[in-house]
């Protein structure tokens, strides 16, 4: 009869792996609200950017160099989509990090909304029917944003909190 040795340099029999328990947890009613929020506030952002384009330069402003103008006005506004896109998924995925830098970049740019406002209101009986639509856009997105950051902030929070 043979005698079985055991090689104490052998690999184990069984099999090895770390199983890791994934809990994927699912949005409450209050974040998806606020998530739609933001992506309708995104939306109409590009749509008014794609009205201001194509409606060409108007009689009260007079750029300097237009062609520069507009590359850097076409590459701020990428940008600034680009990153409220990126934050929107973050907080899709419920990093709250990205909560608190949206309400950060929403604060910061409230000013200029304001500033918005009071420029489209003495300007109110001048305007063309495209720049009119764009007013009334950027008078709502940020008004979406506030309100989706309301949903994020209080009916949402406890979503957002890590569990141990």
């Amino acid at each position: 009869m043979p005698t079985l040795i055991r090689d104490p340099y052998a690999p184990p029999d069984a099999p090895v792996a770390d199983f890791v328990k994934v809990i994927v947890r699912a949005r409450p009613r209050p974040v998806e609200a606020a998530l739609v929020l933001l992506w309708v506030g995104l939306f109409l952002d590009v749509v008014s950017w794609f009205i201001l384009l194509a409606s060409g330069p108007h009689d009260f402003v007079k750029p300097a160099n237009p062609r520069l103008e507009f590359w850097i006005n076409f590459a701020l506004n990428a940008a600034r989509m680009l990153i409220a896109t990126w934050l929107y998924f973050k907080i899709a995925a419920g990093r709250n990090w990205a909560r608190i830098t949206l309400l950060i970049l929403v604060l910061v740019a409230l000013p200029n909304f304001l500033l918005k406002f009071g420029f489209f209101l003495s300007m109110l009986g001048i305007l063309f029917v495209p720049m009119m639509v764009v007013a009334v856009i950027w008078l709502v997105v940020p008004l979406l944003n506030l309100s989706a950051l309301y949903l994020l902030f209080f009916p949402g929070r406890r979503w957002f909190r890590i569990e141990a």
